[in-house]
């Protein structure tokens, strides 16, 4: 079972100035124009939107401007995040953190508190991300931000999902659904139920998976927004490939590849390729499974929290079917 809820971060952070649910009180700092440019490259690649980043963070117009310093590096951090630099990412963060807190502004010292929460949890340091999610909601709670406490709190589930405690991190999901549903949070509702699908799923309780990851790309789909889109469509091939439906899996895999390698994402491209070499070895053409692996291998490392095993798992059994048999047992 190739579960990708490494990935359900991103469907949250990626497009929101303090990486969370947008609040209403947000809608001002999203009104500059420095964020209006940087919503425009949402099909760029993520080295341009960098670029466009570090060019606004280096801005004389913007050096004294403590909302935007704080701001542009967590977006950056995020990007990075994205693509795996883990220690750019925090690099950032540490120069946001100290920035966020001479402003004192509870609400941008937890978007800084949240994204380093969720570099930790991507790069498998599952402790410190539940210690900065705790951090985040906190901050959100001072500031009485419901849409903040659903970030966190979804945060946390994740982060306990990512450590095997698939029943807490449940706890945590429908505490952050039930916060999302009383604020008309199409976008947080997507998140939850993402996630409540992931946990699901670990839990072998596949067809309730699907149903919720199924409902969770629809509402993606209304809002067309093509992160959530990438990772719902990537979930659902995923589900049908663990209920053995392999003619529905083969084009929503090779759909959600598409839109994946579209945005550029790393763990996501991996994750979707893993799934797919997986599907093909079941239909029988292990040689285009090899070439699926392999390049999840490629992109991912074997090195890549969650992947690594299974991945190993995967090129182990294709090998084998290949008659690659010393391959096999390398792996």
């Amino acid at each position: 079972m190739n579960i990708l809820h490494v990935f359900v971060f991103l469907s949250w952070s990626v497009l929101t100035s303090i990486c969370a649910a947008q609040a209403p009180s947000s809608a001002p700092d999203e009104d500059t124009p420095w964020i209006r440019e940087y919503a425009t490259l949402n099909t760029a690649s993520p080295d341009q939107r960098i670029d466009f980043l570090e060019d606004v963070i280096r801005n004389p117009v913007y050096a004294n401007d403590l909302t935007t310093q704080i701001d542009a590096r967590v977006k950056k951090a995020t990007e990075n995040r994205n693509i795996g630099k883990f220690r750019e990412a925090l690099i950032d963060l540490e120069a946001a953190d100290k920035i966020a807190a001479k402003s004192a502004d509870p609400r941008r010292q937890r978007s800084v508190a949240f994204a380093r929460g969720t570099v930790h949890a991507e790069s498998g340091k599952i402790a410190d991300a539940i210690d900065a999610f705790n951090s985040a909601n906190k901050f959100a709670e001072a500031e009485g931000d419901k849409n903040g406490q659903a970030a966190a709190l979804n945060a946390l589930g994740v982060a306990y999902l990512f450590s095997g405690n698939q029943n807490r991190a449940i706890d945590y999901f429908e505490d952050s659904l039930e916060v999302a549903v009383a604020l008309n949070d199409q976008h947080a509702i997507i998140t939850a139920k993402g996630n409540i699908a992931n946990a699901l799923g670990e839990l072998g309780k596949l067809e309730e998976s699907l149903l919720q990851h199924q409902q969770a790309l629809e509402l993606a789909k209304d809002l067309q927004e093509p992160n959530r889109v990438a990772y719902q469509t990537a979930n659902v091939c995923d589900r049908l490939n663990d209920l053995e439906r392999l003619s529905d899996a083969e084009g929503i895999c090779a759909e959600a590849l598409e839109v994946a390698t579209q945005l550029g994402h790393r763990r996501l491209i991996g994750g979707v390729l893993m799934t797919q070499g997986e599907l093909l070895l079941k239909l029988g053409r292990a040689d285009a499974s090899l070439v699926a692996l392999e390049r999840a291998q490629e992109i991912t490392g074997m090195n890549a929290f969650v992947l690594d095993d299974e991945l190993a798992e995967a090129l182990a059994k294709t090998h084998e079917a290949l008659g690659n048999y010393r391959e096999a047992t390398e792996f």
